[in-house]
Parts: C-alpha cells; sequence; structure tokens
C-alpha cells in the first residue's frame, strides 16, 4: 500500500499504474479530462475559447458573452484592459463550471489571411507578451487556468488545404486510427471517416469526425466538418434560390472536391441532406 499526502505530487504519480498516466494525457470526451479518484483527481472541464466562453455545450439556448477578438484587445495596447477583460472571461467560465479556458493563442499573425489570425494579439512579439501575461492573469484572478496556445513545439491542426499545399514544407505526425492503421491524411480518407461514422450523425447534421469505428479501411480519425444553418422559413425567393444552390453544392458540385482538396460526402449523407432542404419552405 502507498500512503499519498497532500502535496505528495510526485508520490502520487510514482503509485499510478502505466495505464492510469496514459489516461491523465486523454479525455474523457471532448471537453473533460479523465478523473482519477485514487488519487483525489476529478475531471476538469476545457472550453473555448479567446473571445468568450463556449461551454461544453453548442447550444443557442445556453449563449455566450461576445467580446473583442484578441487581434482587438493586442490593439488596445492596454494589459490593464485585457487584464480585466480576461477576469470577466474567467468569472463566466467559472459560472459554467469551467475549470480551463482553452486560450491565449501567442502565435504571431504573419499574414492577414489566416483564417484564424484573430485569435492572436497580432504580429509584435513584445505585445504578444505583455498582452497575454496580462489575459492569464485576468483569468488567473477569477480562480480559471489558462491553456496557452501555440507555444514552439506544441501541436497543432492545419486545414487539410493548407497542409497538402504545403507538402514538403511542413512537418506533420500521422494518427493511429481505430483499425491500428495510419492513414494519410487525404480527402478520400475524411470521406471514409463520414462512411464510418455516418449512423453517429445527429439529426441536425451538425458533427465532427473523431475516432471512426473499425471496419473502414483508411478512414482518418480526426476530421472536422462545416455546416450551414438556414432558417426554414424564408421569402419565396430567397427559400429557391437557396435551396438551388444548396441541393448542387451537395450533388453536381461534389464533382469539384478533389481539385479543391475537399471531401466528398458519402452518399446516406446526402440522402439526409436532402431531406433538410426539403424543411425550407418560402412563404
Amino acid at each position: 500500500m502507498v500512503i499519498l499526502t497532500v502535496g505528495d505530487e510526485r508520490g502520487r504519480l510514482a503509485a499510478l499504474s502505466l495505464d492510469d498516466k496514459v489516461r491523465l494525457l486523454t479525455g474523457a470526451d471532448n471537453w473533460r479530462t479523465c478523473p482519477l479518484p485514487a488519487i483525489g483527481l476529478r475531471a476538469m472541464v476545457v472550453s473555448d475559447g479567446p473571445a468568450g466562453v463556449r461551454g461544453v455545450t453548442m447550444d443557442e439556448r445556453n449563449p455566450a458573452s461576445s467580446l473583442p477578438c484578441p487581434a482587438a484587445l493586442g490593439a488596445t495596447w492596454d494589459p490593464a484592459l485585457v487584464q480585466a477583460l480576461a477576469a470577466t472571461l474567467g468569472a463566466e467560465a467559472r459560472s459554467k463550471g469551467v475549470d480551463i479556458l482553452l486560450a491565449p493563442t501567442i502565435n504571431v499573425m504573419r499574414t492577414p489571411l489566416g483564417g484564424r489570425g484573430f485569435e492572436s494579439f497580432g504580429e509584435d512579439p513584445a505585445l504578444i507578451a505583455r498582452i497575454a501575461v496580462a489575459f492569464v492573469r485576468g483569468l488567473h484572478q477569477a480562480g480559471v487556468a489558462a491553456a496557452v496556445k501555440g507555444k514552439k513545439g506544441s501541436i497543432g491542426y492545419v486545414e487539410l488545404l493548407y497542409a497538402l499545399q504545403n507538402k514538403g514544407e511542413m512537418s506533420f505526425g500521422l494518427v493511429e486510427n481505430a483499425d491500428g492503421d495510419y492513414p494519410e491524411p487525404t480527402v478520400e480518407s475524411v470521406t471514409k471517416a463520414a462512411e464510418a461514422k455516418l449512423k453517429d450523425i445527429p439529426d441536425d447534421l451538425r458533427f465532427s469526425l473523431v475516432n471512426p469505428p473499425k471496419g473502414v479501411k483508411g478512414a482518418y480519425p480526426i476530421s472536422g466538418t462545416t455546416w450551414a444553418v438556414c432558417y426554414v422559413k424564408q421569402p419565396k425567393d430567397k427559400a429557391k434560390l437557396l435551396k438551388d444552390f444548396l441541393h448542387w453544392a451537395t450533388h453536381e458540385g461534389q464533382d469539384s472536391c478533389a481539385e479543391k482538396h475537399y471531401a466528398r460526402l458519402p452518399k446516406g449523407l446526402v440522402e439526409r441532406v436532402e431531406k433538410k432542404l426539403d424543411m425550407i419552405k418560402g412563404e
């Protein structure tokens, strides 16, 4: 028997099995870490993001404050103001049961063309450092931890299109799927992931493709999707244009996917999209 004392973190870690140590590096779900009751460690809740606290759900009935994006915060050149704002974020995180906010992002914004450049504080390293420190202090002031993102040597993710366009100039790792394979990230492997998870895709068609089950060889284990949120009731002329466009995008438009490095929708998913399009009515 190992006697654990308060503050004996190294002793607690040494008492864990290898499986439990690995479990600490994984998630119980998308937003919670695995608890280890044997050493008194509960699950911790994480959440996006740098401009508002989403929480663990995507539900319009559980809104988040929409605060100025980090690029705007950097433009203030005011660490004290940023610290106060981050304390507000921290208070909102606490109200949603969030322990760790997945922010701030400290990447240098080298080009305005980056789709997520707004999550950074700017293009000057000295400014980014001062604003990021103030941001973290504000979260700590509210009793919330910060997950600083973009540090040297950290693992990140990019869009498939970006990875393919820069193949040979950037390094990326292969990820093991449920079959024990390490498939290349390609448009085909993403479509296979969608085929494997088809029965698990919810009715509202908002989903991420994580850990597709065994049996579909070459399915990429981590894929995302883009969806459109549409009003069911539309002005008559707008409803027809919208339905015509979305029908084209999910049918004839699929023929253009390969050249643009987008994954095709599997047939079973297209059929479900058609039913959703039928719900759009013109008034």
